[in-house]
């Protein structure tokens, strides 16, 4: 099994992205956290409003998805960002984005 934490690809100015993974966050407080930002032809950060959050202990599998306007039309590079809440660790597994051009 591969895992993809980044994909470049030629978009118009909106796309649909979708992402997940295995999450588990240790400490206290746990919490983990994965957002994504784009490069390239648009420059974007990404942000807790758009992040996938879980909060505790146990292993998660989740998933989420974002329709993101706005972008310059032409080459994209959406690329994973992880962290932990502060205090805590956070454990990533099967990591994975997919993006689909939606034109303008």
């Amino acid at each position: 099994m591969t895992t993809a934490t980044a994909v470049t690809l030629n978009t118009g100015t909106k796309a649909l992205v979708l992402w997940g993974a295995q999450m588990k966050a240790s400490g206290s407080p746990a919490g983990a956290w994965i957002t994504f930002d784009v490069s390239g032809a648009s420059s974007s950060t990404g942000s807790d409003v758009r992040a996938l959050a879980i909060q505790g202990g146990d292993w998660s599998q989740a998933s989420r998805h974002f329709v993101i306007t706005g972008l310059t039309a032409g080459s994209n590079t959406f690329t994973l960002k992880f962290r932990s809440q502060s205090g805590s660790g956070a454990t990533f597994d099967r990591r994975n984005i997919t993006v689909i051009d939606l034109g303008s």
